[in-house]
């Protein structure tokens, strides 16, 4: 081919004349200082790398293109290229300094600088406002951990000309801040701004926890169009989220059930109904939604820890191997997921049940509080990795502990009970949960009392704290029951307010099982055994205000009542009760043990029968 080609600025390829000069021919001299023309043309040729992503070389080039133009006095639109790529290479300080050049060139244009700062052409129409930079700037010191200069930077922005995003990230700052009211604002400006934003409905959600819904939902809801289209979908979503943070598992169910329905399953719906059907009780129909996450997208890790847990709780031999399946899953699909390693703890402490001897058992239980340990520096704001660890922490350090004991505890048992006291209270400043909540309200009243006298009145402000964010959910109230029934000089003056929380908490959630249980128990250990049978029966009889999900705690508990009444007539329906309760859940400690003490007692009464006949013979 007689000519060269060259490529034109769209692209394309031209021939060009080849030139006579040979092959071994001196380098053009470049002249020596700022060169506009060059600046220029590399300014273009760092804008289609930008769009390539080859954020490196865009770089590399953005600083001739700066160096070449004057340096600080160069237009601001290249100085605005260098501190985009730098950013996107994650060179986060010099990306800063960059921007923070920018803002001060952009006060400047808008103060009459001259007409070429701006970078003249197609760069001056594509440069950003000072809104914007301030913003990009902002995000810069996020990423440095610069907090308290991030914020001053955004609420330098005024408030006319502050985006969705800048008031998000303002949210998110004052959020982890702590100041609430500051982070309320700001969402509600966001959703104002753009009603179909989730994440700020969602934050806002469970920064008010109450029933009453936020303006901007109001707003979607009373909308003509939330009968139909995307706005529809959006208040569904919201209403959804809103029973999700105020922990209301019926309402939780019926939203997250209509949008499954009208628009299909997603992770973060299936996970959702998971949840609440497993604080009803249902452990079936969770163990259903979290499984058809999983299907749907292997890849997701929304609602894991919840269906680890619940896997682990159960203790049946098939969800342990489901659960061993779920942690290799997990770790498949990559060890940087803090998600991944928090299941194979909890995995590995189910595992050391499993061992025969107390020190096997404390073997294990450390290889799960490593991998607990690793999912927290993987994700240390993630608060159910830290509650784990907390938990593990607790299983670890009490391992052959007596939590009925008087004797004082070894100070090393107590300085880790304090860790795990500690790291509860870390998981609550992260997000509050009601599961945490209640691991350290049953670490105060079980361990730590023995050392440092009783701490009930910690664990009855923990329960109390729990109740007021959470104050329409029966099981922050049942937490808060289960402390003031404590057995304590403390709790006495609560005994009979217990009994009112547990029947708000019934009116709450009639089905649930854990209201029941917690109500009957209640009514059986403080006299009321009678009321606690009629409540179970009423429950549990064909066509009565049934659960759906009918719990073998439940049979178990109505037929260990009536074996403990000690009434040969209801012995028959006791035995039946057991039964169910064995069929339900053949591993069932509680029916158990209640049909063997029905099977003495039926012996007892049977040699007593017999004894008087023959006496009545002998007579």
């Amino acid at each position: 081919m007689s000519g060269a080609l060259t490529r034109s600025r769209a692209g394309n390829t031209t021939p060009v004349q080849a030139s006579s000069a040979p092959s071994h021919a001196a380098p053009v001299a470049l002249k020596p200082g700022p060169s506009p023309v060059i600046a220029e043309a590399l300014y273009e040729e760092v804008q289609e790398l930008m769009q390539q992503r080859l954020f490196e070389s865009a770089a590399t080039l953005a600083e001739h293109v700066v160096a070449s133009s004057g340096g600080k006095r160069c237009p601001v639109a290249y100085t605005v290229q260098l501190a985009t790529a730098l950013a996107e290479c994650k060179d986060w300080r010099r990306a800063e300094a960059h921007f923070a050049h920018a803002c001060s060139q952009r006060v400047a244009l808008s103060r009459g600088g001259a007409p070429e700062a701006d970078g003249g052409g197609e760069a001056a129409e594509q440069l950003p406002g000072l809104p914007e930079l301030k913003l990009r700037r902002a995000q810069c010191l996020l990423e440095l951990g610069e907090t308290a200069d991030a914020t001053k930077e955004l609420e330098a922005i005024p408030l006319a000309e502050r985006t969705a995003l800048v008031h998000a990230s303002l949210a998110r700052l004052y959020k982890n801040d702590g100041q609430d009211a500051k982070a309320r604002n700001a969402y509600e400006s966001v959703v104002r701004l753009n009603p179909y934003a989730v994440e700020a409905h969602r934050a806002l959600a469970r920064l008010t926890r109450s029933r009453k819904a936020p303006a901007a939902l109001a707003a979607l809801q009373s909308s003509a169009a939330a009968r139909q289209g995307p706005t529809a979908l959006c208040a569904q979503i919201n209403l959804g989220e809103m029973a999700v943070a105020q922990e209301r598992p019926r309402d939780v169910l019926r939203e997250f059930g209509a949008l499954s329905q009208h628009y299909g399953d997603t992770c973060h719906s299936l996970a959702s109904l998971g949840r609440a059907h497993s604080q009803q009780g249902d452990v079936a129909s969770a163990l259903d939604a979290y499984r058809r996450a999983a299907d749907l997208d292997p890849w997701s890790a929304e609602g894991v820890v919840d269906y680890a847990a619940l896997l682990a709780k159960s203790g049946e031999r098939a969800h342990t191997v489901e659960l061993s399946r779920l942690a290799t899953r997990m770790l498949g699909l990559g060890n940087e997921r803090w998600e991944a390693w928090t299941v194979g703890a909890i995995f590995c402490q189910v595992k050391s049940n499993a061992q025969t001897t107390a020190d096997a058992q404390k073997e294990v239980l450390k290889h799960a509080l490593s991998y607990a340990t690793h999912g927290v520096e993987l994700g240390p704001k993630a608060a159910a990795a830290v509650a784990t660890k907390a938990a593990l922490t607790v299983a670890l350090a009490v391992k052959g502990v007596d939590p009925e004991s008087d004797e004082q505890l070894a100070h090393d048992v107590t300085h880790q009970l304090k860790e795990a006291a500690a790291l509860y209270r870390r998981a609550l400043s992260l997000d509050p949960s009601i599961e945490s909540y209640a691991g350290l309200v049953n670490l105060e009243l079980s361990y730590l009392g023995q050392q440092q006298g009783s701490t009930v009145m910690r664990a009855f402000k923990a329960a109390k704290e729990a109740k007021d964010l959470w104050s329409e959910s029966a099981t922050a109230v049942v937490l808060l029951a289960s402390v003031c029934s404590h057995d304590s000089d403390e709790m006495a003056k609560y005994l009979e307010p217990a009994r009112t929380l547990l029947q708000n908490a019934l009116q709450l959630e009639p089905t649930s099982t854990e209201v029941l249980s917690a109500m009957a128990n209640y009514d059986a250990v403080n006299g009321f055994e009678a009321d606690a049978i009629a409540l179970l029966r009423a429950r549990l009889r064909p066509g009565g205000n049934t659960p759906s999900h009918v719990s073998d705690a439940l049979h178990a508990l109505l037929g260990g009542l009536l074996v403990d009444m000690g009434d040969e007539g209801n012995y028959e329906e006791a035995r039946r009760h057991l039964h169910e309760a064995l069929e339900l859940n053949p591993q069932s400690a509680a029916a158990k043990g209640a049909l063997e003490q029905l099977d003495e007692k039926s012996a007892a009464d049977e040699s007593g029968a017999v004894a008087v006949d023959d006496e009545e013979e002998a007579y």
